[in-house]
This record gives C-alpha cells, sequence and structure tokens, in this order.
C-alpha cells in the first residue's frame, strides 16, 4: 500500500484547527481559572501552520517550508511544556527550552544550506519530540503535586508513547537513512514520520483536554465537600428557598437542631406553612429589605420553634443565582442562650443579689427618669427610707444565714406592699422605696403604717420565733429635695428621729 504523505500532513494540520478552536472554548470558560490553557492553544495553532508549511515543500521556498515550518513546530514544543508548568503551577524551565531550541534551529540551518540533508533534519526532529517529551515525564514526576498527577494519568500515557516513538523514530533515521532529500518520496521513515505527526497533533490536545475536565470535575468535588461543610456542618442555622415561592429547598443540620423540624419536614415547604415568623409583620420587613438591597446583615429577629418557642437569632441573608432562578440563602446565628445570659447579666448589674430587688444603681437611674417625667408633666413623687429594728439579735441568735433569709421576707413583702414602685434595698437591713405618683402625705402615712404593721406581725420564720420592727422617714420631690441624695438624706432624718423615738 502506498501512502500519501503530503495527505497525511494536512490530516494533521486539520486536526490541529479543530483542537486549537475546542481549546478556545475551554479558555474562554475557564480563563479566570486555570493559566496555561492559552499556551496550549497558541502551540495548536503554531503546530498547524507548521505542518501547513511543510505540506507546501516544493512549491515555496525553502526557508519558510523547511526552516520556518520546523522552527515554528519547536517552539510550539516549548509551550507544550510551559503551558503544562503554568497549569499545574511549577517551575519552568524557560533558559533550558530556549538554549535547546536554539540549538536545533542553527543544525537545521546547516542541514539546509550548507549540507542538506533529510536524514539529519528527521534525527532532529525526533530529538525535539524526544526532549519534550522526557521533560514533560520529568514536570510530571519531579514537580507535578501527587494530588494532580492523578488527573494528568492520559497525558502520562500519551506522553510516554511519543518517547518511545520518537526514540524509534531516532533509532530508524539512524538504521535507514533516506536515500534522497524529498520528504514526500513515501519512504518507510517519512510515512512513519508523518503518521506520528498526525497522531501528535490528535492525542496530544485531546490529552489536554480531559485533564483539563478532570480538574474542573475534581474542583467540583472539592467545592461540594466544601459546601458540604461550610452549609450542612455550620453551626450556623442555613436555609435556602426559592426567591419565586418561597418554597424551602434545602436545610442544614443547626436548622433542624434549633428549630426542631427534620430535614424532611422542612424541605419543600414554605416557611409560612412551617410558621417559623414571629408575625407576618416581620417576613414582610425582611422580603422588603431583600427587595430593596438584595441582601440583609445581621440584624435581631426571632423564630419559632416547631414547639411554638421563640428562639433569638443574629439574621442574615442574601439573593443567588443558583440552578438558572434565584434563591435567598439565610444564615441565622441562635443567640438565645447569649441573650438569657445578657438579660442574666443585667438583671445582676441592676438588681441586689440576696433580695432580688432593685439595687442603688438602678434606683438612680428610676430616679432621673421621674424627674425629667416631672420637668414634663409636673407630675411628682416621693421616696422612702426603711431600716429595720431589733435585726442585729436575730443573726446573733439564728446566724447570718438565717437573717438572710428573713432579709429576703422582708423584701417579699416590700414589694407586694409597694406594687408598682420602685423597692430597692440600700446595703444591710436598710431598704427605699421610690412612690412614682405619690405625693399626698396621708396616703404616704397610711403606706408607712401599714409597713410597720406587716414588719411587726413577721415573729416565726422556720419554726424560729423572733421579734422585729421598722423605723420609717419619707421625703418628696421637689419639696424636700431635687437630687436623690437630697431626698435621701431628708427621709434618712425622719426615719432617724423614729428609731430614737422608739428607744426612749
Amino acid at each position: 500500500m502506498i501512502f500519501d504523505v503530503r495527505t497525511l500532513y494536512l490530516s494533521g494540520t486539520i486536526l490541529s484547527i479543530v483542537f486549537a478552536l475546542s481549546m478556545f472554548i475551554v479558555w474562554f470558560n475557564n480563563k479566570n481559572r486555570y493559566r496555561g490553557i492559552i499556551d496550549w492553544i497558541i502551540s495548536i495553532i503554531f503546530v498547524s501552520i507548521g505542518t501547513g508549511l511543510i505540506m507546501f515543500r516544493d512549491t515555496i521556498d525553502d526557508f519558510f517550508s523547511i526552516y520556518i515550518a520546523n522552527l515554528i513546530v519547536f517552539v510550539a514544543f516549548t509551550l507544550f511544556l510551559r503551558g503544562y508548568a503554568k497549569f499545574m503551577n511549577i517551575k519552568n524551565d524557560i533558559i533550558n527550552h530556549s538554549v535547546f531550541v536554539t540549538l536545533l534551529a542553527s543544525s537545521f540551518i546547516y542541514f539546509i544550506y550548507i549540507e542538506e540533508s533529510l536524514t539529519a533534519r528527521n534525527f532532529i526532529v525526533g530529538l525535539a519530540g524526544l526532549y519534550t517529551f522526557s521533560y514533560m515525564l520529568y514536570y510530571m514526576y519531579t514537580r507535578t503535586p501527587r494530588y494532580y498527577l492523578k488527573q494528568s494519568r492520559l497525558l502520562e500515557i500519551v506522553s510516554w508513547g511519543f518517547v518511545f516513538v520518537n526514540l524509534l523514530r531516532v533509532f530508524i533515521t539512524i538504521l535507514m537513512p533516506s536515500d534522497n532529500n524529498d520528504l514526500f518520496a513515501n519512504q518507510f521513515p517519512d510515512v512513519v514520520a508523518a503518521i506520528i505527526m498526525v497522531i501528535f497533533t490528535g492525542i496530544l490536545p485531546l490529552a489536554f483536554l480531559i485533564l483539563i475536565n478532570n480538574r474542573a470535575l475534581n474542583e467540583v468535588q472539592v467545592e461540594e465537600m466544601k459546601f458540604e461543610n461550610a452549609f450542612y456542618d455550620s453551626p450556623v442555622i442555613m436555609l435556602i428557598t426559592r426567591l419565586s415561592n418561597g418554597m424551602i429547598y434545602d436545610v442544614n443540620k443547626a436548622f433542624t437542631h434549633s428549630l426542631g423540624f427534620e430535614k424532611h419536614e422542612a424541605v419543600g415547604k414554605t416557611t409560612i406553612e412551617l410558621d417559623i415568623w414571629p408575625t407576618p409583620e416581620a417576613r414582610k420587613e425582611v422580603f422588603r429589605a431583600l427587595e430593596e438591597d438584595g441582601k440583609i446583615d445581621s440584624i435581631e429577629l426571632q423564630f419559632q420553634r416547631k414547639d411554638h418557642t421563640m428562639i433569638e437569632t443574629v439574621y442574615s441573608s442574601r439573593i443567588i443565582n443558583m440552578l438558572g432562578e434565584q434563591f435567598i440563602i439565610s444564615l441565622a446565628n441562635d443567640v438565645t442562650q447569649l441573650g438569657e445570659a445578657k438579660k442574666e447579666l443585667v438583671y445582676m448589674a441592676t438588681h441586689d443579689a440576696l433580695t432580688g430587688l432593685l439595687n442603688r444603681h438602678e434606683l438612680s437611674n428610676h430616679f432621673n427618669e421621674l424627674k425629667l417625667n416631672y420637668q414634663k408633666t409636673k407630675v411628682s413623687f416621693s421616696l422612702i427610707m426603711l431600716d429595720l429594728d431589733k435585726f442585729k439579735p436575730i443573726n446573733d441568735t439564728f446566724g447570718h444565714d438565717f437573717g438572710d433569709k428573713v432579709l429576703i421576707q422582708i423584701g417579699e413583702f416590700l414589694k407586694a406592699i409597694y406594687k408598682g414602685h420602685f423597692v430597692a434595698r440600700l446595703g444591710g437591713d436598710e431598704f427605699i422605696v421610690i412612690l412614682k405618683d405619690e405625693t399626698r402625705e396621708t396616703e404616704i402615712i397610711k403606706r408607712l403604717m401599714k409597713t410597720r404593721q406587716v414588719i411587726a406581725g413577721f415573729t416565726n420564720l422556720e419554726g424560729n420565733t423572733f421579734e422585729l420592727g421598722a423605723s420609717l422617714g419619707y421625703a418628696i420631690y421637689p419639696s424636700d429635695g431635687t437630687s436623690l441624695e437630697a431626698l435621701i438624706h431628708y427621709a434618712d432624718k425622719g426615719m432617724y428621729q423614729e428609731k430614737m423615738s422608739k428607744q426612749r
């Protein structure tokens, strides 16, 4: 059988053009993700140009059909290597490649114009292929991360194939030199060379395409794993809903744990059907903000659990495009325990640790509020001071723990007597009350008498009998003072006078 070598070169050129177009599409879709693809495209185009020029041998000048044609192919070989180095983020030995191409180009000049020899040129082309694919294997085994090497199996096989074929070509060229300088004379080594070129232009770009595809698929798997870790295992409540109808597309573990719904109970239903919104108005406000800005950042929002209890969250959401439609991805950080801890800290900072009554600091805040209110409404208020009588003997007789229990019970009495007003413990056995809108002395005295009566009647606790009394004084704002200290001082004088009168 007679092979048409020129036709084989034409086939290689056509294949190069087809794969260059395919690689261009791949590059266009991944130009911001992967480096090196454009080098492969240029190299394939160079091979196409080189083989195209070779086909016009005997038609155009040897400088273009032999020297420029093969020089372009040699440069294409170095671009294959550079593209792989960029794609794998490894160091490219550009100096070595440049020196090698320079030596090949110089040798070709010699065997074209000084000592014309097709055999020598075929030998040089074989060396070029051997160098290129040996270097490709060197990159793979010494510089490519093992993780990426698995994605390069086909390219590895192709490279080994071309190392073997080019090595064979070199030996055949030495053992069976051409007896003429006509590339298209259909001699066996020339036919083999043409077939190798067609194989090269067909399989190698395909190997690059598969490498890109394998890496992309692998990164998709990595992204899926990252998404699974970030979404499903996140401690933050996360759910994805369709913007068009509010139907829940997916929820994570934190959602099921915090809101009490199983995944199958939530997916496919709307948030309205699950009844997780505290009020319809809250839902409308969220969607209004999303429509205006496309996102919500860190707002405090309550959600209702399956058992109808409420959780406090810090809520954020975004509108995202996914699967060809718009979705809302919502994140809610459950801060219920944090809120409860915050409330507890606020309570501890504003209340007496023993009795649960207001402390002096919080009483001062309430006094300032009433003072501001008086400036607007002229509604006055009054203050009562209370000191227990005969409390020290209780501590001495029954111990301080029992004395604390007595103080706690006194606090309960005062909260009941002065319900709706501010009751605080100053410390020890001293208490203070602010009557928010009471300034009639007759009413104040009635409350004082009831207080004395209740405390005097408190004579037994846990089987222990004792005597107890109370001395009280009062002051009216603003006639008896315009500051808390002035009112306390005035009321304390009245309380002290009552206590002294009992000792006479």
